[in-house]
């Protein structure tokens, strides 16, 4: 795909990681709209010279939007990211998650667009075996909660509709994403919650015993290879094979950290010995996560490059310099 000029609609792009991909393609040049209803998102995330729309994905108005627009690519991260919410909330979840993707689909065919990149999640795997971590993009889905089951759907739906029409489609399966900009109020990511409590002088909640692990990729790690997807000049999507894993890429570390080797690394970072209460397990939360990027390595010539000591470094550098 020829980058230069090229048009770019990002949905969900004020949150935590489209902000990020924002910056990066008004930096490249590229014209960029970013659209987003502001539910977990902020204005202030993005830079002041990005144009932006506060707009619900799934009114009318999207639709007229893309259609006067016209992008070449639809990067599509608006969602109810939240795991323990969609429990509590999971017609919400999926209103949010499946609508939202039906009508970013519906959007790209009328549009014609050339390429969706669709931000899913390793919940979509629900409690793997441990014996086949890291997992690989061909392993089974078996979502364990209404988020990952809704990004699922979200998949198939673009499968499904994208590939009826030859639009180019890349799933991205994220693992645990962190760094700047995370809200601890709302996405709830771990890393974020500590340093927001590390800060405040409140304890560390630990859920559990602290042995669960979670594959932490950093988010300006994530952005390049979305990034690199936006200019990668073949197809992606590899349609119209339907084999197992095909159009889907892990951008993930493949490394395994417990809770308790986060707290021990905050910690060191920090230099602030935060008091750790554990609780009882939430439903839902698998005990061990993981993912194998080496097909995004290949395809995309993309790896992570940021160390969890300095990802966190860097993220308490912002979180202890921010105003929340």
């Amino acid at each position: 795909m020829d980058e230069a000029g090229l048009k770019v609609l990002i949905t969900g792009g004020a949150g935590f990681i489209g902000s990020h991909v924002a910056d990066v393609f008004m930096q490249q040049g590229y014209d960029v709209v970013v659209v987003d209803n502001l539910s977990t998102g902020r204005r202030s995330n993005l830079d002041c010279r990005t144009p932006f729309l506060e707009m619900d994905i799934c009114e009318p108005e999207f639709q007229i939007l893309c259609a006067d627009f016209c992008p070449d690519i639809i990067v599509h991260l608006a969602a109810q990211p939240n795991v323990m919410k969609s429990f509590l909330k999971a017609n919400e979840t999926m209103h949010v998650n499946v609508d939202g993707t039906f009508a970013v689909a519906q959007a790209a065919i009328t549009s014609k667009v050339k390429r969706v990149l669709f931000s899913s999640t390793s919940a979509a795997y629900g409690e793997p075996d441990l014996r086949e971590l890291p997992l690989t993009e061909t392993t089974k889905v078996n979502p364990a909660s209404p988020y990952g089951e809704s990004k699922v759907i979200g998949e198939n739906i673009l499968r499904s509709m994208l590939g009826e029409v030859g639009i180019d489609c890349c799933i991205f399966r994220f693992s645990n994403v962190y760094g700047p900009r995370q809200d601890p109020s709302g996405e709830l990511g771990v890393v974020a919650l500590f340093c927001e409590s590390l800060l405040c002088g409140g304890p560390l909640h630990v859920f559990g015993s602290g042995e669960q692990t979670r594959d932490y990729v950093y988010v300006k790690d994530l952005v390049r290879a979305i990034a690199a997807a936006a200019e990668y000049k073949g197809v992606l999507s590899a349609w119209p094979n339907k084999s197992v894993g095909a159009g889907i890429y892990h951008l993930s570390t493949g490394v395994q950290t417990t809770v308790n080797e986060l707290v021990a690394l905050l910690g060191a970072v920090s230099g602030v010995e935060g008091a750790v209460v554990h609780e009882d397990e939430r439903p839902g939360e698998v005990f061990a996560s993981s993912l194998d990027s080496t097909k995004a390595q290949r395809i995309l010539s993309w790896e992570p490059a940021t160390t969890i000591n300095k990802g966190l470094t860097l993220s308490w550098q912002w979180y202890s310099s921010a105003v929340m």
